[in-house]
């Protein structure tokens, strides 16, 4: 008796080409994002004191004003960026800023 199920032939799955898109998407650079912080133009540290400060300040502003939900959006900014600040590894980002400019 004939059966449909016997013409059907399963899917091969191919691992090399799977590899291949693998090893592609790691070679891909990292896409800067919206709030990356650790590029060379924050090097010093005053810059980054400068951005957190004026942040808070106009956060601090905001609330004194009578405008609480936009003085948190501003203070947490500046919390935000602290913190991303203080976990930025800043001797890599010399290092790439040293490199591309020998370049």
């Amino acid at each position: 008796m004939w059966c449909p199920t016997s013409q059907v032939q399963k899917p091969v799955l191919n691992l090399k080409a799977l590899h291949r898109v693998a090893d592609a998407r790691k070679q891909v650079p990292k896409r800067k994002g919206l709030f990356d912080v650790d590029v060379p133009f924050f090097l010093p540290l005053w810059r980054r004191v400068v951005v957190v400060a004026i942040a808070v300040c106009w956060g601090l502003f905001e609330m004194s004003s009578g405008a609480t939900f936009w003085g948190m959006i501003f203070v947490g900014m500046g919390a935000i960026a602290g913190w991303r600040f203080y976990i930025a590894d800043w001797a890599s980002v010399e290092k790439d800023a040293k490199d591309a400019r020998e370049e």
